[in-house]
């Protein structure tokens, strides 16, 4: 089987922001306006390489579970698995992997100290709602984009 991983943000799919080629499709809806984008020549790639049933196609990306839930692309695209929270989160058909999580309890293990202190550390100086999806095993911060 053929596994194609790839990141989300600005490389199958882009912001508002950016001017990307014409004919484009809207990939995610915030605060009920377009938000992004994918291109149609990108979206008709990645349909014929999802259409094959020895393929599998996981996007990976640093959005958490909520922004990433915004990406209209999975019932386009029929993929099952994607990688949350730069790896940190395996979601299967958006909902997380209790296995995966529980691995992640058990290699990490070791580390629950210095990942308790990290987070203290962090909330020294970090708003508490860039602080998201926490788990014993993985401090994750990162800022919302604004629209």
């Amino acid at each position: 089987m053929d596994i194609w991983f790839s990141d989300m943000d600005n490389t199958l799919i882009y912001s508002h922001k950016h001017d990307i080629p014409l004919p484009k499709t809207t990939a995610e809806y915030y605060l009920d306006r377009e938000q992004s984008f994918i291109t149609d020549r990108t979206l008709s790639f990645c349909q014929k390489f999802c259409a094959s049933t020895e393929r599998m196609f996981v996007p990976l990306t640093t959005r958490t579970p909520a922004q990433y839930e915004r990406i209209l692309l999975r019932e386009k695209l029929s993929y099952r698995y994607a990688l949350v929270c730069n790896g940190a989160l395996l979601l299967d058909n958006g909902i997380s992997d209790a296995v995966w999580e529980q691995e992640s309890l058990v290699m990490t293990a070791d580390c629950a100290e210095p990942l308790a202190q990290a987070l203290a550390d962090l909330y020294t100086f970090a708003e508490t709602e860039h602080v998201h999806d926490l788990r014993p095993y993985m401090v994750y911060a990162k800022t919302e984009a604004t629209p």
